[in-house]
């Protein structure tokens, strides 16, 4: 199953629980997920972590996360309707549900792909 990352996902795992000073392990772990094609971010989603000016910024910016994290599909236009139809605005789990799309919360995700740190 592939998982989508939101921006706010990776933000509060580097704010709150994982620094990228103090655990570089679980963002080795998210760029190997990324690699192996379990986690991906829409491209507008990288967009926004890449605009800060911390250390998740610059490590997502670099060419071989961005390249491992980057969603490279075509745009399914039936969903892209749905959103437009339903609005953009919302949280993305209320949106998820509206659209009949399964979704989980981070740490379902740290557990679904089995994150142990070393």
């Amino acid at each position: 199953m592939l998982y989508l990352l939101d921006a706010n996902v990776l933000i509060r795992a580097h704010q709150d629980y994982y620094p990228l000073d103090r655990l570089r392990g679980f963002w080795d772990w998210i760029r190997g997920q990324a690699e192996a094609g379990n986690v991906k971010m829409p491209f507008e989603m990288h967009q926004e972590v890449v605009a800060g000016t911390d250390e998740l910024a610059t490590w997502i910016g670099q060419p071989d996360v961005y390249d491992a994290l980057r969603l490279d599909d075509e745009v399914d236009e039936n969903i892209l309707q749905r959103v437009l139809d339903h609005g953009y605005g919302t949280k993305l789990p209320d949106a998820c549900d509206r659209l009949h799309v399964p979704w989980v919360t981070d740490f379902e995700l740290y557990r679904a792909l089995d994150f142990r740190l070393p």
